[in-house]
């Protein structure tokens, strides 16, 4: 896994969340790599596919049966793609998943879609 280097542009606040995503994505390796390769296997199509999408997407996408270590693991994945530049934020939805209290939720698109 690739390691982010300190810029002189990036906050604190962003150094720190870098870091905190890098943990999380490292422990989606070693415990539960199955969850996080099929994760990344269907964002990935979804960009491909050039339609916009939410996490709610790519979870009603995965089998019922594979769980994730964390509930971050999904965040982590679609936000280290947004710093990456292979997808951007286009719009908000309000969730539907009972668990997330109709909070909102980014739709992404792939970069060269947008």
């Amino acid at each position: 896994m690739a390691t982010r280097h300190k810029t002189t542009k990036d906050s604190q606040g962003e150094q720190l969340k870098m870091v905190g995503i890098d943990a999380c994505l490292a422990g989606a390796t070693s415990v539960m790599r199955t969850y996080r390769q099929q994760a990344e296997q269907i964002i990935h199509d979804l960009i491909r596919a050039g339609d916009p999408f939410t996490a709610d997407d790519v979870r009603r996408a995965m089998p019922p049966d594979l769980e994730p270590h964390s509930p971050n693991v999904l965040p982590s994945l679609l936000g280290n793609l947004a710093s990456k530049g292979e997808i951007t934020s286009v719009d908000w939805r309000i969730s539907r998943r009972r668990s997330r209290h109709a909070s909102r939720n980014r739709v992404w698109i792939g970069r060269k879609a947008a």
